[in-house]
């Protein structure tokens, strides 16, 4: 389980929120499971090629 506001699950945050724009897109594309968003699974490895490229 993720505790909130730790350094981790701000940036899971950021990583959706860049994802979809937007928390509405984010939870229109997901699915409420026992109280619980979930968000479709993607390639890690794509978004932080994503995060790299912003940086630069």
């Amino acid at each position: 389980m993720m505790r909130v506001n730790t350094e981790e699950s701000i940036r899971l945050g950021e990583r959706i929120y860049r994802r979809f724009g937007s928390w509405e897109a984010a939870r229109e594309a997901s699915r409420l499971h026992d109280g619980v968003y979930l968000v479709p699974a993607v390639d890690h490895r794509q978004d932080d090629r994503k995060d790299d490229a912003a940086a630069a």
